[in-house]
């Protein structure tokens, strides 16, 4: 399934600079590709990001739904969350024997677990789709008209402004400026979304309910950035999972956590 992801605001989406000095600028992810027998660093947004922002979105949006606040303790709250949001972890009592049948109905019982994948604490649950790199539309790649000089922008900003004018007398207090490097509003990203065989019709209707979810990509979103809208090329119906979400096992649920804790 190929996805569209066109930019309603400028996207900051922060490059791997670690133990690398950047200075004061923060450059935009950039993948490395040959065309044509030359070399592109071409601007990317990391499938790993996109899928990600769609899987807390859901998550949320399940707590939301089975008012599971009111429904768990903190720790189980917390323990489930984890798991749904954030891909959980392996515990020191992590099992390396497979129980199909616990697989199956942990499967039937939570198809956005199911589908994201995760580390359910004792065993891992493989996902059910993968989500490429969502490549920028432009002329060097042959994807666009545009080079990428123009669809690439510098934002100017500064750290701590409140609070000089907070605390205007202490002279050794002074704005910080720093330089977002940014994909300009209108861009356009490219990507897919490729599910497994075995992927249900509920488990591909909760990827799809969180593609009509997600509204932003990238960092700082607070300020305005990361608008974006996405399209696909073909329908989405979402209907599956949300029926499957009202009808959600609450004792499966609670049962699971409890025993992992």
């Amino acid at each position: 399934m190929k996805i569209k992801v066109t930019a309603l605001s400028p996207i900051s989406h922060g490059a791997f600079t670690d133990g690398i000095d950047m200075g004061n600028i923060l450059e935009f992810r950039r993948m490395d590709m040959v065309r044509e027998g030359k070399h592109i660093q071409l601007p990317v947004i990391s499938g790993n990001a996109f899928r990600g922002v769609m899987r807390r979105l859901l998550a949320r949006e399940l707590f939301e739904v089975l008012d599971i606040k009111n429904q768990l303790t903190g720790k189980e709250h917390d323990r489930l969350y984890a798991i749904l949001a954030n891909g959980g972890a392996l515990g020191k009592d992590a099992d390396v024997r497979v129980d199909p049948a616990a697989i199956r109905e942990m499967r039937e019982k939570l198809p956005l677990l199911s589908v994201f994948g995760a580390a359910c604490y004792r065993y891992i649950l493989q996902g059910m789709f993968s989500c490429g790199f969502l490549e920028l539309c432009c002329k060097e790649a042959g994807t666009g008209e545009i080079p990428i000089s123009d669809l690439i922008s510098e934002i100017g900003e500064a750290h701590h402004i409140e609070k000089c004018e907070f605390d205007a007398e202490n002279n050794d207090m002074k704005p910080m400026p720093y330089t977002t490097e940014v994909v300009v509003k209108g861009a356009e990203f490219d990507g897919y979304i490729d599910f497994t065989p075995h992927a249900t019709e509920v488990e591909r209707a909760a990827v799809y309910h969180g593609i009509k979810l997600i509204g932003y990509i990238g960092g700082k979103s607070a300020r305005g950035y990361g608008k974006i809208k996405c399209e696909c090329d073909c329908e989405i119906n979402d209907a599956p999972y949300l029926e499957a979400l009202k009808n959600t096992d609450m004792e499966f649920l609670k049962n699971y956590i409890r025993s992992t804790l």
